[in-house]
């Protein structure tokens, strides 16, 4: 493992495994509503082929390009359940939402989540565009739309979203052995909510926004 990778497998979204909670047990808050007005894309840097360290490096390597070209996230994670001849395991694999700033042209998102698929060898990416349509789209790396379906809720959308990796996933064998072609999609999952406002404010100071209001039953 090279020192790039090394750095990317130790940085902050794998060294602490975290806590992931299912996103149908959570009450979202107005944050959600306004990003669904304003725009969003959702992108993932996993591949079928590979193993759980090798798309914990890329989904780090991921993660620095969205910060470092000043974009906030959330981090949502897709559960499949894989099996073999002799057991199953459920594999979660992560992807990232992402709003569009405040006075961007959506056309810069587009161009961002464009690069981003061709970079880490993605099929496609989703793509939301802003105003009061509730239809998102699979764009691929050229910029063509693959598909395009109604959501009305993150949870609508991240399903549809885990559910068409799963299906360009199909017929590909992870290094494990376990069998793409029969594994399945379960639920969504993000990270827990912040215990702390200490947690809270360094989570947001990252980037990462707080899709759960502090302090929520």
């Amino acid at each position: 493992m090279n020192f790039v990778d090394k750095i990317a497998l130790e940085s902050d979204l794998s060294r602490v495994d975290p806590k992931l909670i299912s996103l149908d047990e959570v009450k979202l808050n107005r944050i959600i509503d306004y990003h669904f007005k304003n725009g969003f894309i959702i992108v993932s840097a996993c591949r079928a082929e590979n193993d759980e360290k090798q798309n914990k490096i890329l989904t780090n390597k991921l993660l620095s390009d969205i910060t470092s070209s000043n974009y906030s996230y959330i981090p949502v994670f897709g559960g499949f359940i894989e099996k073999n001849e002799d057991e199953e395991k459920e594999v979660k694999e992560a992807s990232f939402f992402i709003p569009k700033n405040k006075d961007e042209d959506i056309g810069t998102l587009f161009e961002f989540g464009k690069n981003m698929c061709a970079k880490y060898d993605q099929f496609s990416f989703l793509f939301k565009s802003p105003g009061a349509s509730l239809e998102s789209q699979f764009i691929t790396r050229d910029g063509s739309i693959d598909d395009s379906f109604i959501g009305i809720s993150l949870n609508d959308i991240s399903q549809k979203y885990f559910t068409k990796i799963n299906k360009d996933f199909k017929h590909k064998t992870s290094h494990s052995g376990f069998d793409k072609a029969d594994r399945r999609f379960t639920t969504t999952y993000i990270k827990e909510f912040a215990h702390t406002i200490n947690e809270l404010r360094s989570r947001e100071n990252k980037g990462e926004i707080q899709i759960i209001k502090f302090g929520n039953k």
